[in-house]
Order: structure tokens, then C-alpha cells, then sequence
């Protein structure tokens, strides 16, 4: 027992005898040095079992996010791969129309393939990749219109050589428009692009 122990009990229970004084001296020992470390091993085991639960809760919230991602990522993929065979037709059927506005875009059927490009734009264009979306709408647009450039280009007289060349440069570039949507359409699948021999078969003036 320490020395400061010691005053403080004698100076606690003076009066009350030697007896009392050795008892309340054993009494303190005890409550010193077994009870407070005892009463000490127990809060902390008290805190670890809070923060073990504590601990606990966290794991089980993460695990039930994680749950919660994996379960909306999977109805997503599911949704995804359910279009896909959709989308592999739009696609076909975009190249097909394509095709065919392609065919008959100098003659006196453009106007009626032009609305059908159009009404099944409006249709199926969700299904479309953003940059075959865009390019089948220019396209049909393009070929709309390209009989008209045609057309102005022929009536066009004492034009000077640059502007001459300006309307060369706007037909072609026009067209290129309804040609180049073939090749997007194609890579929106990841397909190869066309060759020219492929180009040359839809459309027998395109160039070299």
C-alpha cells in the first residue's frame, strides 16, 4: 500500500479502532487493485462489444449497397442486351433504306423515299448509335435536295471559275452526306467500312 494510501485512511477512520482501520486498509487493497482493473477489463470489453456492433452495422450497410449496385447494374446490362437484337435490325434496316435512297436519288421517286426515310427515322431513331442517327437524318435531307442543286447548277450561266467551283464543291460535298452515312451506319455496329468496289456497286458513278 502506498504511503499516500495510508494518510488517507487513517485520516478517514481515525476513531474507529485498529480493527476497523486494518479492515477498511484490506477493503482498499482490494477495491484498488482487483476491482478497479476488474470494473476496468469490463467498460472496455463493454466499448469493444459497441464498436464490434458499431463495425458491424457499417459491413452490413455496405454490403447491402454493394447489393443494391450489382442488382441495378445487372437489370441495366439485361435491358441492354435485350435491345441488342433490335438494335442490330434498326441498324440493318437504316443501311437498307439507305441503300435504296441511294438508288433512286436522281430520279422521280426521291420525294416518296425521302418521307418513308423520314416517317421511319422518327420511328426507330432511339435505337439508332447518336452518330447513325445523325447521319441517316443529314442523309436523307441531302438527297432531298440534291436533283435541286442539280438542277441550279445547270441554269446557272456566266458563272466565273470560282463560283462555278463553289457549286461543284457543294453538290459534292452534299452528296457525300448520303454516301458517308453508309460507312456510320456500318461502324455504329462495328462492322467494316465499305470498299470502293462495294461503294462503286451502290453507286455505279461515285469515283475513284
Amino acid at each position: 500500500m502506498a504511503p499516500e494510501d495510508i494518510i488517507f485512511l487513517r485520516s478517514t477512520l481515525t476513531g474507529f479502532g485498529l480493527g476497523a482501520l486494518i479492515a477498511a486498509g484490506v477493503a482498499w487493497m482490494v477495491i484498488k487493485y482487483y476491482a478497479a482493473p476488474y470494473l476496468g477489463r469490463k467498460a472496455q470489453n463493454l466499448a469493444d462489444k459497441e464498436d464490434i456492433a458499431a463495425l458491424t452495422e457499417q459491413v452490413e450497410q455496405v454490403k447491402r449497397q454493394h447489393s443494391e449496385l450489382l442488382e441495378a447494374v445487372k437489370v441495366r446490362n439485361q435491358l441492354r442486351m435485350a435491345a441488342v437484337d433490335r438494335r442490330l435490325q434498326v441498324h440493318q434496316e437504316a443501311f437498307t433504306m439507305l441503300r435504296e435512297l441511294v438508288r433512286v436519288a436522281h430520279g422521280p421517286e426521291i420525294g416518296k423515299q425521302v418521307i418513308a426515310c423520314q416517317e421511319w427515322w422518327e420511328k426507330n431513331c432511339l435505337y439508332l448509335e447518336p452518330q447513325a442517327r445523325e447521319a441517316f437524318s443529314n442523309a436523307y435531307f441531302a438527297a432531298g435536295v440534291h436533283q435541286t442543286l442539280l438542277q441550279a447548277s445547270k441554269f446557272q450561266m456566266n458563272l466565273s471559275p470560282d463560283q462555278a467551283k463553289k457549286n461543284v464543291e457543294n453538290i459534292t460535298a452534299n452528296w457525300s452526306r448520303v454516301m458517308g452515312a453508309l460507312d456510320v451506319v456500318l461502324e455504329s455496329v462495328a462492322l467494316p467500312p465499305l470498299t470502293l468496289s462495294e461503294v462503286k456497286a451502290i453507286d455505279p458513278s461515285a469515283n475513284a
